[in-house]
């Protein structure tokens, strides 16, 4: 199981962080690894800060990650690639 973390920026200083998997496990272990792979980075990020959200379409359906907005840059606490440094 592949970890998948991504980032769109809303405006100037917020962002939306998302950490999800291509699988299709809802179990509440597989959620908690999602937390504790958040916490690496945001170790002062609470449960209650997140929402577990579940995805539709084509590729993504049955699959789960959590997703929560933060004012840290992306580019201080990840290594970005040179393809995604200018989300929208």
């Amino acid at each position: 199981m592949e970890i998948i973390k991504e980032v769109v920026k809303i405006n100037k200083n917020r962002y939306h962080y998302i950490i999800r998997t291509d699988c299709y496990n809802s179990s509440i272990g597989h959620f908690l690894k999602l937390f504790s792979a958040a916490k690496e980075n945001f170790p002062e990020l609470k449960e209650n800060d997140v929402d577990v959200v579940h995805y539709g379409g084509h590729s993504y359906r049955y699959t789960f990650g959590i997703e929560w907005n933060s004012n840290i840059k992306p580019s201080e606490i990840w290594d970005i690639r040179s393809d995604t440094e200018n989300i929208l």
